[in-house]
């Protein structure tokens, strides 16, 4: 598929029907049945094999990815037992009861790679100081490696147990979080939906990236209700730079600060006349005159090379042209001040340096 060229990737990325993006309060409402405290935020082996099958063996992989982005979202994007910020995917804990031989989906949290892998660690392999994955699960646990040995010892005791028995899996939790096409309920899966059934609402538009980089989990995702009138009046606000401050547009108007750049673009840009010509700003706009504009480019073509007695800044003053379009006109000083040298015998212009704060300006301010 060709991509269209000059925009952001996310800009130019088709949009295909398919997945939920969820709202943020369905993010923060905690779903039914789940026991948040559920073995803490400790790190632990877990149970898994062909008879305790994780949960991303159980959904297909749309599913799981709209499991995904609600589990990673709901942690802010950090792993709920180091605290990292990298390669987050959701983890399952699960209740197992060997009289009725149903093991309960019970917690959903959200694990970096590195602490999902030492969860998942198999024991065909005896421990080592200097395994990744062991030393990932003493960090976790805050223990020894001697206290890593009994720990590990006892949990091969009864997760050996555990694969001895034919588990039906029981994922009646995701019921209560609007899923669609949740798997049928067959011999090893139970899956209770209540009554009534919840319903996602009526006014969520969901979606799906085409592109692979932006259908994970990793990236965030906000729901797509029509914000037309918020974004209108942000519009509005983008180009008074005196009045307001970008914090503040996004505080009146609740469009999150990122967006507001991305859809709007600079407010400096923002803030010129679109009649006005290019580089002049809206507090020193005034109605064009080309006889004087022409003048002031050829003094400033003039003193642009002349690197040893003028600085960049003096020329902005004695022209009254901006610093931007000085540049896109003029191109480089040096490159100018080389031109120019070739015309005096080959003697090299030494560049003036300011002195003292001497043509110098407040940061993020530029004379025009």
């Amino acid at each position: 598929m060709q991509r269209a060229r000059g925009l952001p990737r996310i800009a130019r990325t088709p949009f295909r029907a398919g997945h939920i993006l969820w709202t943020d309060d369905e993010v923060h409402t905690p779903i039914a049945g789940e026991d948040r405290s559920l073995g803490g935020n400790l790190l632990g082996y877990e149970p898994h094999g062909p008879t305790m099958p994780l949960l991303a063996d159980l959904l297909d992989r749309d599913m799981f990815l709209d499991l995904k982005r609600l589990v990673v979202r709901r942690s802010e994007f950090k792993c709920e037992a180091c605290g990292r910020t990298n390669f987050q995917r959701p983890f399952d804990r699960w209740e197992y009861d060997k009289r009725s031989k149903i093991r309960t989906l019970r917690r959903l949290l959200c694990l970096c790679k590195q602490c999902h892998i030492a969860s998942l660690r198999k024991f065909d392999r005896p421990l080592h100081p200097l395994d990744p994955r062991d030393a990932q699960m003493r960090r976790g646990r805050d223990i020894t490696y001697e206290q890593l040995q009994v720990y590990a010892a006892e949990q091969r005791r009864i997760i050996e147990g555990l694969a001895k028995i034919k588990w039906r899996s029981d994922i009646s939790i995701l019921t209560q979080c609007a899923f669609a096409k949740l798997p049928a309920p067959n011999d090893r899966l139970i899956v209770n939906y209540p009554d009534p059934p919840v319903a996602p609402p009526a006014d969520r538009i969901a979606v799906r990236f085409g592109a692979r980089s932006l259908n994970s989990g990793y990236r965030r995702f906000t729901c797509l209700q029509s914000d037309a009138p918020a974004m209108a009046e942000a519009k509005r606000l983008w180009p008074l730079l005196k009045e307001y401050t970008a914090d503040e547009i996004s505080a009146i108007t609740g469009i999150k600060l990122y967006r507001l750049h991305h859809v709007l673009g600079s407010r400096q840009v923002a803030a010129y006349y679109p009649d006005a010509p290019k580089g002049r700003l809206i507090s020193n706009y005034r109605e064009p005159d080309p006889e004087a504009d022409k003048r002031a480019m050829a003094k400033a073509k003039k003193l642009w090379p002349r690197i040893d007695k003028y600085l960049t800044l003096e020329i902005v003053e004695i022209t009254g042209i901006n610093l931007t379009r000085l540049y896109n006109v003029l191109g480089p000083r040096r490159v100018a001040a080389a031109k120019l040298s070739g015309g005096m015998n080959g003697k090299v212009i030494k560049q003036r340096r300011p002195k003292n704060g001497e043509g110098r300006e407040p940061a993020g301010r530029t004379k025009t």
